[in-house]
């Protein structure tokens, strides 16, 4: 033992030395240049953000600092109030939709006894996933017009004759920009959770069977409890991405309009107004880019808050095959 340590113990020659110096040196470069990437383009900006949100600011007259004014007009101004409360019903429904069609199509997939089939079936409902949105996006609202939609023509030819104002009601507009932003991620979610129900050992299916428990019971207490992680991630996820949307509501808000964006108009009663057009109509409509700025600031700190709670309250729920 005492030669063994002496051995471990021995200094490293001068060439040894060279070539870890080097190695490290080649590894600080390569991490040193995504170092400096997200410094440029994620800090920077941030901290150039941050600043930005206590001046009123456009980029001709440049900045002059008011404080907590922007902040502070927040609190009045309803038309962003609007928009965060249509943001709150937008997530409650996607993420809570989206969860149930993706998991109950991943189940649905695992489930068909053909390795054809279930390829087929992957194939299918993955298409969306690689489809751009704004295409998506123009396709639904050509399809969902009042008059001339491809919807209504088709429930008119199954006796339907009431036509539903699918972008032109206030409800309806609501649930037609859910369905397409479920639908358009439904086959990526699909994936995710498929993968990891084929990860399940089917030993702990047979055991539940031999023990008399059918489809149901051990769906709950075997499927839904080892599948809490990757519920866990699809949850952080969403929380974090569906204060982002901006594409489908633009797009489906100017497909209502019948293709004029330049009139502001997002659907009847603002269904389609977010956040993020919030933002962007006052840094490049209004010229206020320290207005904008700060009303980006509150949806990071809402994102922030959201997500320290689902971290926090996931242990009570999560749990990991050991």
């Amino acid at each position: 033992m005492g030669i063994i340590l002496s051995l471990k113990r021995r200094p490293l020659s001068a060439a040894k030395r060279k070539q870890i110096l080097v190695e490290n040196l080649w590894g600080y470069a390569f991490v040193g240049g995504s170092v400096l990437l997200i410094m440029m383009l994620v800090f920077y900006p941030l901290g150039y953000s941050f600043n930005m949100s206590f001046q009123k600011w456009n980029p001709i007259m440049g900045g002059r600092y008011i404080g907590w004014d922007n902040f502070q007009n927040i609190l009045t101004d309803k038309l962003f109030h609007t928009a965060l409360w249509n943001n709150a019903q937008y997530a409650l429904f996607t993420i809570v939709g989206g969860f149930l069609l993706s998991f109950g199509a991943a189940v649905l997939v695992k489930s068909l006894p053909s390795q054809k089939f279930r390829n087929s079936l992957r194939f299918f409902y993955f298409i969306p996933s690689i489809c751009n949105t704004i295409m998506i996006s123009l396709m639904w609202g050509y399809m969902m017009q009042d008059t001339n939609g491809a919807i209504n023509a088709f429930l008119s030819a199954i006796g339907i004759s009431s036509r539903i104002g699918w972008l032109s009601d206030p409800v309806w507009a609501k649930v037609s920009l859910y369905w397409i932003v479920i639908w358009s991620n439904l086959g990526y979610w699909m994936v995710v959770f498929l993968t990891k129900l084929m990860d399940i050992p089917e030993t702990y299916y047979e055991a539940a069977r031999i023990d008399g428990a059918d489809f149901f019971t051990s769906f709950r207490h075997i499927t839904l409890p080892l599948s809490t992680p990757v519920i866990f991630l699809y949850l952080s996820m969403a929380l974090i991405t569906c204060w982002g949307q901006f594409d489908i509501s633009q797009t489906l808000a100017t497909t209502a309009a019948g293709g004029s964006a330049a009139t502001g108009y997002m659907g009847p009663g603002n269904a389609f107004l977010l956040p993020t057009y919030s933002v962007y109509s006052s840094a490049f409509g209004d010229m206020n880019f320290g207005y904008a700025a700060a009303k980006g600031w509150v949806l990071i700190l809402i994102i922030v808050v959201l997500t320290i709670a689902n971290n926090s309250l996931s242990k009570l729920w999560v749990h990991y095959d050991e």
